[in-house]
C-alpha cells in the first residue's frame, strides 16, 4: 500500500470521531501506518466535525487540498463543504441525511440538491484541468 486518504465530513453527534477511530484501529491491527487528525467547527452538537485518516506511505496527519481519494459525508452538505479536498479520482459516499444547520434561518439542503451543485463543480473542475 502506498497511501490511502479518506475524509469522513458530518456534523457534531454523527459519530464522526467514532468512524475515524475504528478506522484506524482496523488499519493498525492490520500493521499499517495510520495517521488521523481530527479538525471541530462548532465543539457541540451540529457543528461542522472532520476527520482526516491517513494509511500507508504518510509524513503528517492532514490530507492536502486535492488530495482525498475518498470522501465520506456522513450529511450530505458537508461532503460539498469538503470538495477543495477533492481531485478527478476521489470517491464520495454521502448519506442522505440532511440536517438542518443549526444557524437560525439558514435552509438546510437535500441530498438532490447537494449532488446537483455537486456535478455542477465537477464539470468546473474537469474544464479547469482540461484548459489550464
Amino acid at each position: 500500500m502506498v497511501r490511502v486518504n479518506i475524509l469522513i465530513a458530518g456534523v457534531g453527534g454523527q459519530g464522526i470521531i467514532t468512524m475515524g477511530k475504528m478506522i484506524s484501529n482496523a488499519a493498525s491491527i492490520e500493521g499499517v501506518k495510520v495517521m488521523v487528525a481530527e479538525t471541530h467547527g462548532l465543539a457541540q452538537r451540529g457543528g461542522a466535525v472532520n476527520i482526516h485518516v491517513r494509511l500507508g506511505n504518510v509524513y503528517y496527519p492532514l490530507i492536502p487540498k486535492g488530495g482525498a481519494d475518498y470522501i465520506v459525508g456522513l450529511e450530505a452538505s458537508e461532503a460539498l463543504r469538503n470538495l477543495e479536498y477533492s481531485n478527478e479520482g476521489t470517491v464520495f459516499v454521502i448519506n442522505k441525511l440532511s440536517i438542518r444547520p443549526v444557524l437560525p434561518k439558514v435552509k438546510a439542503m437535500n441530498v438532490e440538491e447537494v449532488l446537483s451543485i455537486y456535478q455542477r463543480e465537477e464539470t468546473l473542475f474537469i474544464r479547469r484541468k482540461v484548459f489550464s
